[in-house]
């Protein structure tokens, strides 16, 4: 309950002042990763929130309140009939639904619920700790689940209800995804030296084994959305990685990824066990432009075998570049191109396009920060 007490502010998102809807927000972005609206009215259109019964109310759930038939407020709901939000006299503060004040202006109770492009409904759920030990260590710790239904794909209807969406996520193990991290690091020479080992344990679905383990971009899911394939499996292995910064505005981290599987069946053949990485980042001083740019390859060989090692195993290479444009603090434009390589071993004979071991991918992008 690290929030209660922080004073009431008008347009506030800080402890030292904070309104119903940038309470809400501050709590979402920090535990689930979720930029909601800055407005209790925008936050209930919000399309990512679904409306669910009163009785089907859960830890974390958004509780919205009316005056003259507009929303007005909103807060997050608790347990046992509590939820915690900001109020004009007290602050932020926890009340209780079977108020009559509150309970004679609550008209609606959401979920983050988030859609793909198979129509199945997914829960996300992300958070992570930072601890500073000392002067130049931490430990930090990530942790993603992702709740996703397994339904039979025979069946071309979706359930009639949230309750059955539900159950479906829940009740099937291949439902169920998550990524775990936990990492040390450490600074060097003048804090130009950032060293960090990492331990990883994942499931996932086993068409998303090839993405490449990057917690600085969340935008894959643990499941790839455009495959109908509900298999899973279970990955862990560490991480090492060093980020230089010689002097202000550039950047060099390079890495290295070692994954063991559980298990392996036929469709886990070509996943990959040693990712060997390395990204660059320049950002002049005083300037509203940025680039970034990645390089991963990847393979399959044993973790004392050479990089050059000649193999009929499987392995890839992919390189992205990004370039951005600050036009203020709270907006960004990026034009971002990716570009990889999956060779199929014992095959040269590739002549269609679909058959490519090439693949690349062009984005524009505009951030608006509110």
């Amino acid at each position: 309950m690290e929030y209660l007490g922080i004073p009431y502010r008008s347009g506030g998102t800080s402890i030292k002042g904070m309104d119903c809807s940038g309470f809400a927000r501050t709590i979402y972005a920090n535990l689930f990763g979720i930029e909601l609206p800055h407005n209790s009215a925008a936050q209930f259109s919000f399309p990512k929130l679904q409306e669910i019964d009163e009785d089907e109310l859960q830890t974390g759930d958004l509780v919205f309140f009316s005056r003259k038939k507009h929303i007005n407020h909103v807060g997050v709901y608790l347990g046992d009939g509590n939820f915690i939000h900001a109020t004009n006299g007290n602050g932020i503060t926890i009340s209780s639904l079977d108020d009559q004040h509150w309970k004679s202006r609550m008209v609606a109770t959401k979920r983050l619920m988030s859609f793909d492009k198979a129509g199945m409904e997914t829960l996300q759920l992300q958070g992570g700790f930072d601890i500073p030990l000392n002067t130049g260590s931490h430990i930090k710790s990530y942790a993603r689940d992702e709740f996703r239904p397994s339904y039979d794909f025979g069946n071309s209807g979706r359930p009639d209800t949230l309750h059955e969406a539900n159950s479906a996520a829940y009740n099937f193990d291949n439902g169920h995804l998550y990524a775990f991290e936990i990492e040390f690091s450490h600074k060097l020479w003048n804090d130009t030296c950032n060293v960090s080992m990492s331990a990883i344990q994942e499931k996932l679905g086993t068409v998303s084994t090839w993405n490449t383990y990057d917690r600085a971009d969340d935008s894959w899911p643990l499941h790839n959305p455009f495959m109908d394939d509900s298999a899973s499996t279970v990955r862990h292995g560490f991480k090492l990685a060093s980020e230089i910064t010689p002097f202000d505005g550039l950047s060099l981290t390079p890495s290295f990824i070692y994954l063991n599987y559980d298990q392996q069946p036929q469709i886990m053949m070509e996943v990959p066990k040693r990712i060997f990485g390395l990204s660059t980042q320049i950002t002049p001083m005083a300037s509203p432009w940025s680039v970034s740019m990645a390089m991963h390859y990847a393979d399959q060989l044993d973790m004392t075998d050479s990089l050059f090692k000649s193999s009929d195993l499987l392995n890839t290479m992919d390189m992205s570049f990004k370039l951005g444009y600050y036009f203020s603090k709270n907006l960004e434009f990026s034009v971002m191109g990716r570009h990889d390589f999956k060779p199929v071993p014992g095959r040269n004979d590739l002549t269609s396009f679909s058959d490519s071991p090439l693949n690349s991918d062009f984005l524009f992008k505009l951030d608006l920060k509110y």
